[in-house]
């Protein structure tokens, strides 16, 4: 089965999803830069301080790490528009109602197949 979107609706998702990509690999790269940052403490660090900037590393670190996923999420949707297949469900074969995917561009399945 084919997607059952105007060109016009294809356009902008496809522009959606690019900003989106753009977006989080910005994000992602940020964040990464900052887990890797040395801290800006002088000599006297104390042990304290230590587990605090390994904590906040953690933190970044975890945002980067779903930056990533969200990023291969959004890949695949615009592999899918090479592939001649956005807008189709991977479950059942159905068209994706254009509503969900403009909410959620790199929708898989339609809704109530999940």
């Amino acid at each position: 089965m084919s997607s059952k979107l105007t060109p016009e609706q294809l356009s902008t998702l496809r522009k959606k999803l690019e900003t989106k990509r753009d977006d989080l690999r910005r994000k992602r790269a940020k964040h990464l830069e900052s887990a890797e940052a040395p801290s800006e403490e002088g000599g006297n660090i104390e042990v304290g301080d230590i587990a605090e900037r390994e904590h906040e590393i953690a933190d970044t670190v975890g945002l980067a790490d779903h930056e990533q996923a969200e990023l291969l999420e959004v890949l695949h949707a615009l592999e899918k528009f090479e592939k001649g297949t956005y807008g189709v469900s991977e479950k059942s074969g159905r068209a994706i109602p254009y509503a969900r995917l403009d909410a959620i561009p790199w929708a898989r399945v339609a809704t109530g197949e999940a």
